[in-house]
């Protein structure tokens, strides 16, 4: 085990698990950097009217999926498999929402609308706060906004969409309820997500902590990514009337990977 407690991931130590860890799953992280560049090519094709504000919306979701998955790539070569999880959590997200408002009108407006609503939320705690941390100039500005919201909500029906909902409409209700549910445990830092950091011995009685490298995350994380950055591009074509038979092949390159995830997972 290299030394990693100066530094750790930021270190020249972990140079050496990266190039191991690369070596090990190789034909999966060159499979990954091809999807990133089919990705990259795809948007050479793009031409966006200025009237189409449903296409902007779509192309810069997938621009930022395209972002979380390059950074879920980063953090899984480094064997940083909790960050990994949370910038993956990020990915799907997003393709929640683009796969759906390239189904459904009503989850478009929803979504722009779950904007004006968390910003009536940010005006509210600014004119709730009691700790003195905003200016009277913030409290005044925050209830002009608060008005201007409001007055627009009274025009129009609206409704709440949460993530499980965007889930639903996009058809991927089982990525919600499974890899979803389970990625979240990264990222609320709950308990059962701390027990890697313990080091047990065989009567799992514990010896130390440690902060280190881990490859368990490689496979499933890794495929699951790739998976969710081939949906978002087929639904990113489609959108833009594109050519989407590069989908279908990236599905036959990827399902070996998926079916040896779900083994792992089910063992």
């Amino acid at each position: 085990m290299a030394p990693y407690s100066k530094n750790g991931f930021l270190g020249e130590d972990v140079k050496v698990w990266i190039d191991d860890n690369r070596q090990h799953y190789l034909e999966l992280f060159m499979l990954a950097e091809q999807f990133n560049s089919i990705c990259y090519e795809s948007l050479r094709e793009v031409s966006l009217s200025n009237k189409d504000n449903k296409k902007h919306i779509i192309s810069c979701l997938f621009l930022r999926i395209m972002e979380h998955f390059q950074g879920t790539y980063v953090l899984v070569t480094r064997g940083m498999v909790s960050s990994a999880n949370v910038m993956l959590r990020a990915l799907i997200e997003a393709m929640f929402v683009l796969v759906s408002i390239s189904k459904d009108d009503d989850a478009l407006k929803a979504y722009v609308l779950n904007d004006e609503l968390e910003r009536l939320k940010l005006a509210n705690k600014i004119i709730e706060d009691k700790d003195e941390v905003y200016s009277e100039a913030d409290k005044k500005s925050a209830k002009q906004i608060k008005s201007e919201i409001q007055d627009t909500l009274k025009e129009i029906k609206y409704l709440r969409y949460r993530t499980e909902d965007f889930a639903r409409i996009a058809g991927l209700h089982n990525w919600y309820t499974t890899v979803y549910a389970f990625i979240s445990r990264s990222v609320h830092a709950t308990i059962k997500d701390m027990e890697q950091h313990l080091d047990l011995d065989e009567c799992y009685n514990v010896k130390s902590i440690k902060l280190i490298p881990n490859d368990n995350g490689t496979l499933n994380i890794l495929t699951t990514a790739c998976n969710a950055l081939n949906i978002s591009l087929q639904s990113f074509l489609t959108v833009l009337e594109k050519n989407t038979d590069v989908c279908t092949i990236n599905d036959a390159k990827l399902k070996p990977y998926l079916e040896e995830a779900l083994k792992i997972h089910v063992e």
